[in-house]
């Protein structure tokens, strides 16, 4: 098989949703593979890719066995769907492991990342420094973490957001790929600068969320469809913790800024925060 083909096998026919999932082979790794399946719908193509850093201690004998845990997860996959609905690949690639995600999403042309939560992870909830925490810094796509089962499709999703433009990218995403779900938007205050203008600020996210609305690849179904608007006061990543908590939402939505150079590093402290501390899968869109 040529490169071409390879290529067209990885990412499928044009049209098709293209769901690259980075996975560690693990014991929860089902949760993102369940979530995939519900992303790639009826007739996407989902890659599953796992990375092994040439720096690490790996013999043989623990390639061949990873080798053979991917084919085991491809194999499980394909016989619990519908044959011809879904393209599902994969593969176990050599490099180092964000830096190799990431190219290899890109080659697939991804519509999104899925990843489970961090394994290394610690108990104050810090993200940096991990596979994780660098693919969200320089991945071509959305990036979707995994923390829950998935039971059902996403219902009910909120919406964190500034008056910037990663904002409306992320929620013109939220709104294009989630058609069914209820959207919360929420918008924090946290120098208190928009207190004596509440009643703009509102006019603002609303018709920020009506273009978002039409941007999207549905704008006409989406008419009239359940896109509340909820403002608070304080310290962002507290506050938005706060009240994501009580909003209780399914999937919760961050913009981050794109941005090139030595910058292309930040991740911003408030969506690496949430991303870090919330329950809740978590999907992150850069502008």
């Amino acid at each position: 098989m040529n490169e071409a083909e390879n290529l067209e096998r990885a990412t499928g026919p044009r049209g098709r949703r293209r769901v690259f999932v980075a996975t560690d082979l693990g014991a929860c790794m089902d949760r993102a593979a369940d979530r995939a399946l519900m992303l790639a719908a009826k007739d996407g193509a989902i890659r599953f890719v796992h990375v092994v850093d040439p720096s690490s201690p790996r013999d043989e004998v623990t390639i061949g066995r990873l080798h053979e845990a991917m084919t085991r997860l491809i194999s499980d996959i394909r016989d619990n769907v519908a044959p011809g609905r879904i393209d599902v690949t994969g593969e176990v690639l050599l490099g180092a492991i964000a830096e190799t995600i990431v190219r290899a999403a890109a080659m697939m042309r991804a519509d999104v990342i899925v990843t489970g939560s961090p394994r290394d992870m610690s108990l104050l909830g810090m993200i940096r420094g991990t596979v994780v925490d660098n693919v969200i810094r320089r991945a071509p796509c959305p990036v979707l973490v995994v923390k829950s089962r998935a039971r059902r499709p996403y219902v009910k999703i909120a919406a964190a957001i500034d008056l910037e433009g990663s904002s409306r990218n992320a929620l013109t995403f939220a709104i294009e790929e989630f058609p069914g779900a209820a959207v919360e938007v929420i918008h924090v205050d946290e120098g208190g600068r928009e207190a004596d203008n509440a009643g703009a600020i509102r006019d603002r996210i609303e018709g920020l969320t009506a273009a978002c609305v039409a941007d999207s690849r549905y704008g006409a179904p989406n008419e009239g469809r359940a896109i509340s608007v909820r403002l608070a006061q304080g310290r962002a990543a507290s506050v938005l913790l706060e009240e994501l908590r009580r909003m209780s939402p399914d999937l919760v939505v961050l913009g981050t800024h794109g941005r090139t150079g030595i910058d292309s590093l930040v991740f911003g402290s408030v969506a690496e925060t949430l991303t870090a501390l919330l329950i809740q899968d978590t999907l992150i869109v850069r502008a």
